[in-house]
């Protein structure tokens, strides 16, 4: 029989005053939820259960991805030894000494993967289809909690919270280690599988306006992780490659480089060509993640909600410390991002005509230093970055 997942969701009410009522899928940033949905779970029909490590058995296989007929299995809870030697190559830093760390425990990220990660939507950021309960618990102090931004917060810093020497890199039957690193890698087998299923997370498009204002941000760190622990060719491809030469992630087309700095955007492209960030143009939805080299980012672009490039940008940054902490550059593939990513945390000049410190109007996060968690920054993630960030 052809593989086939059945996905179950219970919507949301509208409040608490109309109970049971259907909530209309809209922008609902009056409360942590956005969704127009409450819980998914899912469920797969297959025709035998396969044993992908062939160890014989298939008592220990996780969940098959659920989008499309294209399904991928895996399996990390045989403890295979070539597995754990791989886990045991992840970075194990010193954990006493990063205070924040209670801010995102082991157990948290346990429980924030234990459902489907659900992105049904191809080369859509999905915010309004992430179920609520499934992306519990947030991450950050600010929602909501399924938005794109916060999707990329939650993925990068639960794989640098898992780089702490109090994460036992012998997963344990039962401990929260375990339980984390098992979850984890689910939801990155169900992105790769999305892949396979013609997933595509628009970035910069050259000449027209097609990007989805930068909340597709965030899937290309949990699939790097899986290709890495689990050794996976396929996995390894699309990270490093994408598919057929078509690269598909959000991170794999944002950032270029010209006179040894990088900009957010492509060359030649239609937000690079702006005169200003604060042109009518560039403060449309496509245009406001990006800075170019002629007015890299205006100060005036800063001041309000719409400040994309710094959304984004607060952020990105707990990806590429989580690679350079691993040594998995090559894999990763975007030189310019890594650098793009330090000039921002540490202040350099790419980012503002007059070294203009932007500010987030409804989180209050600023660029550099540690701020606490916001919509757009966890405190955990920019301690990370004081305690173990690279040069740019």
């Amino acid at each position: 029989m052809t593989p086939i997942s059945l996905l179950k969701a219970n919507s949301v009410p509208v409040g608490a005053d109309t109970p049971g009522a259907l909530h209309v899928c809209q922008d609902y940033w009056a409360a942590e939820n956005r969704s127009c949905f409450n819980f998914v779970h899912v469920f797969t029909f297959v025709s035998a259960i396969p044993d992908s490590d062939s160890d014989g058995s298939t008592a220990d296989e996780m969940r098959p991805s659920y989008m499309g007929t294209t399904k991928v299995y895996g399996s990390a809870v045989n403890l295979s030894a070539g597995f754990l030697t791989r886990l045991d190559a992840m970075p194990a830093e010193v954990a006493s000494g990063v205070a924040s760390r209670s801010a995102w425990t082991l157990a948290q990220i346990a429980t924030r993967y234990r459902w489907v990660q659900m992105n049904p939507l191809v080369g859509n950021g999905n915010e309004d289809h992430r179920p609520f309960i499934n992306c519990e618990p947030a991450p950050v102090g600010t929602g909501p909690n399924g938005y794109g931004n916060v999707l990329n917060i939650g993925y990068s810093t639960s794989l640098l919270r898992m780089m702490l020497d109090d994460f036992d890199q012998t997963i344990p039957v039962g401990s929260s280690s375990r339980n984390a690193m098992v979850n984890y890698l689910q939801a990155a087998i169900d992105e790769y599988g999305t892949f396979l299923n013609g997933q595509t997370y628009e970035s910069v498009a050259a000449t027209a306006q097609t990007n989805p204002g930068g909340i597709t941000v965030g899937h290309k760190i949990p699939v790097l992780a899986a290709a890495v622990l689990f050794d996976h060719a396929g996995m390894q491809d699309l990270v490093e490659n994408g598919i057929g030469g078509a690269k598909k992630f959000f991170e794999d087309n944002t950032v270029y480089t010209t006179g040894g700095i990088p900009y957010w955007g492509i060359t030649g492209g239609l937000c690079a060509t702006q005169t200003s960030n604060c042109s009518s143009v560039n403060r449309s939805t496509y245009c406001r993640p990006f800075s170019h080299a002629t007015t890299p980012f205006d100060a005036g672009c800063c001041t309000g909600s719409d400040s994309y490039p710094s959304q984004i940008s607060n952020n990105i940054s707990y990806q590429t410390l989580a690679v350079n902490l691993w040594g998995q550059e090559t894999l990763w593939n975007l030189p310019n991002v890594t650098s793009y990513a330090a000039q921002w945390e540490d202040g350099g000049g790419n980012r503002s005509t007059a070294g203009f410190q932007c500010s987030n109007a409804p989180s209050g996060s600023s660029n550099t230093g540690s701020s606490g968690n916001t919509g757009y920054q966890s405190g955990f993630g920019e301690e990370m970055w004081d305690d173990f960030g690279y040069a740019p």
